[in-house]
């Protein structure tokens, strides 16, 4: 999928879609797409040492996960079909994300 959103990305560069809020959302998603990515790392590696419940530790796990690929995919997809109709992916990922680190937050503030 990546590999086929690459070449089409590459083409309509090619053929000339030089659009500078596209282009400049298209980095801004590559670079949240790789910090999210090393947050879900932190994230996975810090719930195991505060002895969680299983079912708090997969909520937060699902809305790491989730925030990670619905806010640099909104963006994606917002850049490449320029449909600011979409901007609603963007925010529910902020919002996942949001909620994953506070529940993590708030369990290490009460940990006993």
């Amino acid at each position: 999928i990546w590999l086929g959103l690459g070449f089409f990305l590459a083409f309509r560069a090619l053929s000339g879609w030089e659009e500078e809020q596209a282009h400049n959302l298209l980095r801004t998603a590559h670079i949240h797409g790789g910090l999210l990515a090393f947050g879900n790392i932190l994230y996975g590696l810090t719930i195991s040492g505060l002895n969680l419940s299983t079912r708090l530790a997969k909520a937060g796990s699902v809305c790491a996960i989730l925030g990670a690929i619905l806010m640099p995919g909104g963006m994606v997809m917002v850049a490449v079909l320029l449909s600011p109709a979409l901007m609603p992916l963007i925010t529910l990922g902020e919002l996942a994300f949001i909620t994953a680190a506070a529940l993590l937050g708030i369990t290490a503030l009460f940990k006993k």
